[in-house]
């Protein structure tokens, strides 16, 4: 509660003090059958993670929580998150791609020390106006001090007037600070098929499936979880 307080009071601080930029954003709340983070499985069963995040200008500022139901009865004397990340990022519009730098403090309430990260990404269209290939980088400045990127691509296309899909893939490399094996390299790789339906103008609900997998098991063992799917409803405002 005093997160979501703090958010709260640093939205209506930054619109207070920079009236003439549009203020917009959206709330989501997502299930998902496990928690998988870069090819590791947090948790093997349900989830639920609530995020909400708040645009102005090329600034985005977000909470995101994620809830583990399976063992919540173990872990509720440490609060309703098991993990929190408080995100601040800027985007800015080059011809068609979008490049994006960005700070995450992570918070944990068990199993894991708390953190930092910054990133700076690129993402933008190739060879067809719905076709979409993106890289992003990180770098931990907090527990652990080391590196991981990522690269993808998705194609985005329309099923029906209220309903889109999207298709894509995604492959990673991390540092050996990072790494589960304290190993450099190729870590992990993924698939997904998302589909999104457009209840109203400001509504929208969603599903996909993603497949992961190690890339290199002496970099990512083998992990119990490969296949994960996600429901997800958002309002945007």
């Amino acid at each position: 509660c005093c997160k979501m307080m703090i958010v709260a009071v640093l939205c209506l601080l930054l619109s207070g003090t920079m009236p003439a930029l549009a203020v917009n954003g959206s709330a989501e709340l997502e299930a998902r059958s496990a928690y998988v983070w870069r090819g590791i499985t947090r948790t093997q069963g349900v989830v639920v993670d609530p995020y909400i995040n708040v645009k102005m200008g090329g600034f985005t500022f977000g909470f995101w929580g994620n809830v583990n139901l399976e063992d919540y009865n173990k872990i509720d004397k440490q609060g309703l998150f098991t993990e929190t990340d408080i995100t601040l990022s800027y985007d800015i519009d080059v011809d068609t791609a979008i490049i994006g730098l960005g700070y995450t403090e992570y918070q944990y309430t068990v199993d894991r020390e708390d953190t930092r990260e910054v990133s700076a990404s690129m993402r933008g269209p190739v060879f067809h106006d719905n076709l979409f290939a993106g890289i992003k980088v990180y770098y931990d400045l907090g527990a652990i001090k080391d590196y991981y990127a990522a690269v993808s691509l998705d194609y985005e296309f329309k099923i029906a007037d209220s309903l889109k899909g999207d298709a894509g893939a995604s492959a990673g490399y991390i540092g050996e600070d990072m790494s589960v094996n304290d190993q450099g390299g190729l870590n992990d790789y993924s698939f997904f098929l998302a589909v999104n339906y457009n209840v109203d103008s400001g509504l929208e609900m969603g599903g996909k499936i993603v497949f992961t997998d190690s890339l290199d098991s002496d970099v990512l063992p083998d992990q119990p979880v490969e296949f994960f799917l996600c429901l997800s409803v958002v309002k945007k405002f």
